[in-house]
């Protein structure tokens, strides 16, 4: 976390894990080994392929997509809608839970109603 988008450096990602997760190397268990994502839907398909034994945290920060698009410009690209379906699809394919991340920004996306529909798109 923290050194840009996992999804959009994919093939050294990918490098990563599995150097991390090799016995005769740094011999991580893969349910140790999880990636953050603004949520780059083609990115997810690959990775639920890839390395369906490793986490997936999510950076959503918003659970709409007009509070979405003004702090995550990637929201413009993949809606909420569509992320969630490639996460339904993600989750039934390798049965792990999903982390999400949501930063609270005073103003943005702090309020009981976005709490409220927070609650109602992670059920």
């Amino acid at each position: 976390m923290g050194m840009g988008e996992p999804m959009l450096n994919y093939d050294n990602v990918a490098e990563t894990i599995r150097t991390s997760i090799n016995q005769k190397k740094f011999d991580l268990s893969p349910r140790r080994v999880t990636v953050s994502t603004c949520g780059i839907i083609p990115g997810i398909k690959r990775f639920t392929e890839d390395f369906p034994n490793n986490g997936l945290a999510i950076s959503l920060h918003a659970p709409n997509d007009e509070v979405r698009k003004s702090i995550m410009p990637v929201d413009h690209t993949y809606p909420i809608k569509d992320l969630m379906a490639s996460l339904d699809a993600h989750t039934k394919k390798t049965n792990k839970r999903i982390f999400y991340e949501y930063i609270m920004i005073h103003g943005v996306n702090d309020s009981l109603v976005l709490a409220d529909e927070l609650g109602q798109l992670l059920q």
